[in-house]
């Protein structure tokens, strides 16, 4: 009955030394315009053509507007090979929200995937169209694919809606 018991203790001792080292895991980062982070409030770092010249877009979050300020990304959720989050979309220029396109601070989704080495190295936007007022004729979502290079967020397409 000893032996049974230091047979117990030893088992709980050894999941005691490893559970720290599984708490301690860094969580997958993406690169949010600044540098990497975890769940970012906001995410920027490319323009609404993919173009260097063109107007940047930045995602907030879904409270506040584009002209009183944005609230935080409502990440869904943050997993190791994936991160949902959904937000306001919207053209910048300097400190001013411009509304350039599809991007007027209407709603999207943004997907954070392809993670090597603790980033993610593709972002996935995805914006509903089709309850949009004029000029939004086409009533089509909007899909816009970036991948990371260093650290800048590259167009790789855009699709539907009005670019």
């Amino acid at each position: 009955m000893k032996f049974r018991v230091s047979g117990i203790a030893a088992i709980a001792a050894g999941i005691l030394l490893v559970a720290p080292g599984l708490a301690q895991a860094e969580a997958t980062k993406v690169f949010d315009g600044a540098g990497l982070s975890v769940k970012p409030a906001s995410l920027t770092g490319w323009t609404n053509s993919g173009a260097d010249n063109a107007t940047p877009v930045l995602i907030g979050g879904r409270s506040g507007s584009p002209r009183t300020g944005l609230g935080p990304i409502d990440w869904q959720f943050w997993k190791k090979n994936k991160a949902v989050g959904k937000g306001r979309g919207s053209t910048v220029s300097g400190d001013v929200f411009d509304g350039v396109g599809p991007w007027n601070g209407s709603k999207v989704r943004v997907t954070a995937h392809g993670q090597k080495n603790g980033i993610f190295r593709k972002l996935t936007v995805f914006q509903w169209t089709a309850w949009m007022k004029e000029p939004f004729v086409e009533k089509e979502n909007y899909k816009m694919t970036l991948h990371l290079v260093g650290s800048k967020w590259v167009v790789d397409s855009i699709a539907g809606g009005t670019s």
